[in-house]
């Protein structure tokens, strides 16, 4: 029997008695072989194929699918490892053939390590990992069966090492963790800093303590403790602190197999059921003394006394005396350990908690407590709080008492203290509850206190994001708005540009005037980015113009400059300009900001064509790739995997927003960013964009005539007058016929009389949004239901709506973003129609 030595006092119970108990269990040996001999001449039957509990369908897909590929560790015992006769052993492994032989599937199981084993279940290339941590995180990748293990995760340090207590002390710390293992996510969940290990195998993890390369390593219990008995390691290393997180040891599978999922489910039940888990545990981990009987010696006795007659009932109540007599002495056992166990638990919490009489004499006290006062429970209890603390500390931790006396009910209180055994500070929610006797007198007061920091922090934070999304709500209503009137601003000095002569004095001031609204345009754009996420819509363009724009735009009128270095022929991208021009912005206004006293920004581009795994989790093909250097003051290596965070910035004034939308933005573009960066030598920013097919739409600016050009019947339905006029006045300007409508309704009733009068409409243009009306999204749809060959563009100032990305979807031909100039809107026009 292969036992876990973390289980080595466990098994000193089972010593006792052990010898008196040889020559009985030949007995019972025997026993049990003429019961099952009895049975089988009784009953005469075949057994049932467990396979019944099985669905139809789930049967048919076992008999699909031929063979089950398992991943499992090399290197993690006592769940999974390689035996020293290279065979698979383990609980896990076991557990599976149990299950496959149950079932009458066949398993296929192989070996590697942790985060490759996720990522072949990830790429299709095995069906299920044999043990998988549950996590919400992994939930959205993987679909995982019920609970097979529990598995608590511990510190574990060097055994001279005292400044390593518990969750807090690992903050700077160099941490060594299985590569993929779930502590790492946990960690940085709680906003922890540390500076990663990372190891193949928990084994590995310890060793990087013995060779004094990691100061801690965080690693689930059963197996770092087989590795430290297995290695004579134990007085080398210890375990600190309470458990960090008890982890849901599960079967995963890649999201979406649900009949693989039902299955095994369907075989971890009927494991429990069959008390397959038991003698698992107990090959493995020891006796255990808290396992229920299983159903068969519950009741095999029972089944004989029917079958087998009076011969059968003699030895059933032989039986079950025998099974009597050993439960009596297991719940004798249980008994006498019980206080021990009790006060295990109370330990193991890891809130502080502890008894006082009515006086306020400490009665009792847990180890969490014992470091509050720095002082050992036998030098605590006797005394009151004035022997550890200021009169004017305890006088109110008595006043909370009397609180709750007086309420004869549990009060609850927020009290920040300092920690006597290393002075660090803890807001603490603590319960004082009054103790009664089954008589009914009050005998004294237990308080229950837990440490709140983290959740007032995360309340903090999460005020922080509500203001932060109010803020980017106003901005994107703010932004709405201003497009609609800079739409009419805008239309007009175009459409005034049009009809003016260029020699004119007044044309000068109208270009100037034009150039002013477009940098006005690109400011609601960076409003409208920063409100929603910004849903790019995207255009085929050439980046070098975008590059050249943007950053000229950043650093005109500064002490820095550029130079540009643009490989020949680059190809065409398909980007969202404004959002990109926002990249470029962000990273060229940090690089100024970094070179105080001037510099250079040096800004290269080039075709580049990514190879399979060339670049992690970016997907092989053509991307251009753009770099942007600066010589200034530098990131430091701390701090430089956290330039991407939001709220995460260096500078006094920043928001810590810029490089975060900055990543957003390339990420919905489907590129890549990265950053590199020496202290006092400068910073490089590395991006990775998609090369587009196609050429680059002309940009045509068309001077509009008086004469007729165009033919055709227009609705615009706006519930701005100002931009109907403008959009009524420009297209007749064409030659085209408008009608105007101020919402949804208004344009569906123009719409479906002029289908009725035979004179019907050619095209519609639909804001998106109006206020207290139908807008376009609902509009379109009562169109189409009146013509589905209906042909109806969206105009809206929200640029960066999902409708607008995607307007085809919706059942729009074509979008227009406000503010626009009208060889814009006679483009979208003249497209629209010719289709």
């Amino acid at each position: 029997m292969r036992d876990f030595p973390g289980t080595t006092a466990a098994r000193k119970v089972t010593v006792k008695g052990e010898k008196g108990e040889k020559r009985s269990e030949t007995h019972r040996s025997f026993f049990r072989l003429m019961l099952f001999t009895l049975l089988f001449f009784l009953c005469g039957m075949p057994r049932l194929s467990q396979a019944k509990s099985l669905s139809a369908a789930e049967q048919d897909w076992l008999a699909d699918k031929g063979e089950i590929i398992f991943v499992s560790q090399s290197d993690y015992p006592p769940f999974e490892f390689i035996d020293a006769d290279q065979s698979r052993a383990g609980m896990c492994i076991e557990l599976v053939r149990w299950i496959a032989t149950e079932f009458g599937f066949k398993a296929r199981f192989r070996d590697m390590s942790f985060q490759e084993a996720q990522q072949a279940i990830l790429m299709g290339e095995a069906d299920v990992i044999t043990s998988l941590f549950y996590s919400a995180k992994r939930d959205q990748e993987f679909d995982f069966t019920v609970e097979t293990w529990t598995v608590p995760a511990l510190i574990f340090v060097s055994a001279e090492r005292p400044d390593i207590t518990g969750l807090s002390d690992l903050k700077g710390k160099r941490i060594a963790m299985q590569r993929g293992d779930y502590a790492q996510e946990f960690l940085d969940d709680n906003g922890m800093e540390y500076t990663l290990l990372s190891t193949a195998t928990f084994a590995e993890a310890v060793d990087e303590i013995v060779s004094h390369k990691a100061d801690a390593v965080v690693g689930d219990m059963q197996i770092v403790l087989y590795h430290l008995f297995k290695n004579n390691l134990y007085s080398r290393i210890k375990s600190v602190g309470e458990p960090l997180y008890t982890g849901r040891n599960c079967m995963g599978m890649r999201e979406g197999a649900s009949q693989l999922q039902s299955i095994l489910n369907k075989g971890i039940k009927l494991a429990r059921e069959r008390g397959i888990f038991s003698t698992i545990n107990r090959k493995w981990t020891g006796t255990r003394y808290d396992q229920q009987p299983s159903w068969l010696e519950r009741y095999l006795s029972l089944i004989l006394a029917v079958l087998g007659g009076l011969v059968v009932l003699a030895i059933v109540v032989l039986a079950w005396n025998r099974q009597l007599r050993r439960t009596v002495l297991n719940k004798t056992a249980q008994l006498s350990q019980s206080e021990t166990h009790l006060r295990t638990l109370i330990e193991t919490i890891p809130d502080m908690i502890w008894l006082k009489d009515p006086d306020g004499v400490y009665l009792s006290c847990n180890a969490r407590f014992e470091r509050f006062y720095g002082a050992l429970e036998s030098e605590i209890v006797g005394k009151t709080d004035y022997d550890f603390v200021d009169k004017e500390v305890a006088d109110a931790f008595r006043n909370y008492d009397r609180a709750a006396t007086a309420a004869g009910k549990s009060c609850i209180n927020e009290e920040e203290v300092v920690f006597a055994d290393d002075g660090h500070k803890e807001l603490l929610e603590t319960i004082k509850t009054p103790m009664y006797s089954h008589e009914g007198k009050f005998v004294g007061v237990l308080g229950i206190a837990r440490d709140i920091s983290a959740r007032k922090r995360a309340e903090e934070e999460f005020l922080k994001v509500s203001k932060l999304e109010s803020v980017g709500i106003l901005a994107g209503g703010i932004a709405h708005d201003f497009n609609n009137i800079l739409a009419a601003i805008l239309g007009n000095i175009s459409l005034a540009l049009a009809t003016t002569d260029p020699r004119a004095e007044v044309y000068e001031l109208l270009v100037n005037s034009e150039k002013a609204s477009l940098r006005a345009k690109d400011l609601t754009q960076q409003l409208l980015t920063f409100s929603k996420g910004g849903e790019p819509v995207k255009k085929i363009a050439l980046i070098d113009t975008v590059i050249r724009d943007s950053a000229g735009f950043v650093l005109r009128g500064s002490n820095v400059r550029c130079d540009f270095n643009f490989g020949a022929d680059l190809w065409p991208v398909n980007i969202d300009s404004g959002q990109i021009s926002q990249v470029i912005q962000n990273i060229i206004i940090n690089a100024n900001q970094a070179m105080p006293t001037g510099g250079i920004i040096v800004v290269e581009c080039a075709n580049c064509a990514l190879k399979a795994n060339e670049i992690s989790s970016v997907t092989p093909g053509n991307y251009i790739k753009i770099v942007i250097k600066d010589q200034g003051v530098g990131i430091p290596a701390g701090m430089l995997d956290k330039v991407f965070d939001p709220y995460f910035t260096t500078k006094q004034q920043g928001s810590g927003l810029g490089l975060a939308i900055t990543h957003s933005i390339i990420r919905k573009h489907s590129g890549y960013i990265t950053v590199d960066s020496k202290e006092g030598r400068g910073t490089t920013f590395t991006i990775y964009l998609p090369a587009a097919q196609g050429k680059p739409e002309l940009v045509r600016k068309e001077v509009i005539g008086t004469s007729a050009t165009a033919h055709g019947r227009i609705v615009i339905m706006d519930d701005e007058e100002i931009i109907r006029e403008l959009v009524e006045k420009t297209l007749s300007l064409v030659g085209y016929q408008v009608l105007s409508a101020a919402d949804g309704d208004e344009a569906i009733a123009l719409y479906r009389e002029a289908m009725a009068t035979g004179a019907p409409i050619d095209l519609l243009i639909m804001d998106l949004t109006v206020p207290g009306g139908m807008g376009g999204k609902d509009a379109v749809q009562e169109i189409l239901k009146i013509n589905p060959q209906a042909k109806v563009i969206v105009s809206s100032g929200y640029s960066n709506d999902p409708v607008m990305a995607d307007c085809h979807k919706y059942g729009f031909c074509g979008a227009m973003a406000k503010p626009f100039q009208i060889h814009e809107l006679v483009d979208v026009v003249g497209k629209a129609l010719s289709r």
